[in-house]
């Protein structure tokens, strides 16, 4: 049988959630570097994850592809924070779908239930941080990767119902193993954790998915 630890692929998503899981305690430095931040969902803990998955990125890539994302994790953060205005521009569009999505399906506007509101807002925000990741991605990739963004977000909406059995599974498996009796407030911090957990995997499975190897150079 074939060890899957072993595949070629020069991106594989196997292997890089296995080096996740073997680096949690990086996540932990990384999410935990705003004290003060006590919502898993904000933008701080959004923009510690994609560091995480960024740093999986390079390290359990292989082949050109390795080299192409040299520096990637390296430089997101700033690069995060130099294009604040592009992040914000597609936060405000999906914003506005938003607000089309509750009253064509929930028949209510926003501000009307303040509980829906807050459950779409961030929602809305880990999406519009999945396209900004995208879209540094694909430029520090350069021409051979246009239109990746593109691509896999459309990916990952044809599979939108695996990113809703990946939340309930992630959801299910981390409210497990609390104790008994735990507070309404940590079951839902727990909850919002499991969310972003089972985003960032998706985006990984769609970026399997979608993203060529760059050609190698010359020997």
């Amino acid at each position: 049988m074939t060890d899957p630890a072993a595949s070629g692929e020069p991106f594989d998503t196997g292997r890089l959630m296995r080096w996740m899981a073997t680096h949690d305690d990086r996540l932990r430095d990384l999410v935990e570097l705003d004290p003060d931040d006590e919502d898993i969902s904000s933008d701080h803990s959004m923009r510690a994850h994609l560091q995480f998955l960024a740093e999986a990125m390079e390290e359990s890539a292989q082949g050109s592809l390795r080299d192409a994302l040299d520096g990637f994790a390296e430089g997101l953060q700033e690069w995060f924070t130099l294009n604040e205005d592009v992040y914000a521009d597609h936060l405000e569009l999906a914003r506005g779908a938003i607000a089309l999505e509750q009253h064509l399906q929930f028949h209510t506007l926003p501000g009307t239930d303040p509980s829906l509101d807050l459950a779409l807002d961030r929602r809305t925000r880990m999406n519009a941080w999945v396209r900004f990741f995208l879209i540094g991605l694909e430029g520090h990739l350069g021409p051979a990767a246009d239109g990746l963004s593109d691509d896999t977000l459309r990916w990952m909406q044809e599979h939108q119902r695996d990113l809703t059995r990946l939340a309930v599974t992630f959801d299910n498996r981390a409210k497990s193993a609390l104790p008994q009796g735990i507070d309404a407030q940590t079951r839902d911090h727990v909850g919002r954790a499991a969310m972003i957990r089972a985003y960032v995997r998706h985006l990984a499975t769609g970026l399997e998915a979608t993203l060529d190897p760059p050609p190698a150079g010359p020997a």
